[in-house]
């Protein structure tokens, strides 16, 4: 999932979802073990928060030792909020990261200035979002999220299913929000998205991630022919 840093031309049209390729992202990683944990399960990336506010922020130099400990083939996405293009970049580095996700209110321009990695930009789906929104970006992916006053990210609420569709339908569209075992399957079919992003819902706490609900999550997938 966006391992290689290779900027993807315009927005992308997928394939009609043939969902043995889903692509998995767990994020909110703060420790070695559940990344290698989610790498064993067969996670396409593994997310790392630099939002300083959040509950689940990790020191870049804590992400190059967890990065170095995985394999080749998974990415390691870095989420930044508001971040300058210095401090994206200089992060970026230092965590020997593969791609960045900017959930911020970050304009095309920025998205553009960081085009030295994979950038997939957030967008909450609150009542003012409009797929037309999308045409402005020319990024590898979009993520939609919840929208929650104050946060980003990492809630526990999902988003609005049937917006993330219709975006769907012409985008690469990571789903995120309040996803776990208990509804990814049901999230997946309706929304047709390229990939999915998991935190809050295989968590025991901010930053620590629950190996039974992770095992549970990819074992659903399987069980709905998505993986």
């Amino acid at each position: 999932m966006i391992n290689d840093p290779v900027r993807v031309e315009g927005p992308t049209v997928p394939p009609p979802a043939e969902y043995n390729t889903m692509n998995v992202k767990i994020c909110g990683i703060t420790r070695e073990h559940d990344a290698l944990a989610a790498e064993s399960l067969g996670a396409a990336a593994v997310g790392f928060v630099f939002y300083r506010k959040s509950p689940r922020y990790v020191e870049p130099r804590r992400v190059r030792e967890i990065a170095s400990a995985l394999g080749p083939f998974i990415g390691r996405v870095g989420v930044f909020v508001d971040a300058s293009q210095d401090e994206i970049l200089t992060v970026a580095e230092e965590g020997r990261l593969t791609a960045v996700q900017l959930h911020g209110r970050e304009t095309p321009a920025i998205c553009h200035a960081v085009r030295d990695y994979p950038v997939i930009k957030a967008f909450a789906t609150r009542e003012d979002f409009s797929p037309k929104t999308l045409e402005m970006y020319n990024t590898a992916a979009f993520m939609l999220d919840a929208s929650v006053t104050g946060a980003h990210g990492g809630t526990g609420v999902t988003c609005d299913w049937n917006i993330a569709a219709e975006c769907a339908l012409r985008h690469r569209i990571i789903l995120a929000g309040g996803l776990g075992p208990e509804n990814i399957v049901q999230a997946v079919t309706t929304v047709r998205p390229w990939g999915v992003d998991c935190s809050s819902g295989v968590e025991d706490s901010p930053g620590k991630k629950n190996h039974e609900l992770l095992h549970a999550l990819f074992e659903e997938l399987k069980r709905g022919n998505i993986l």
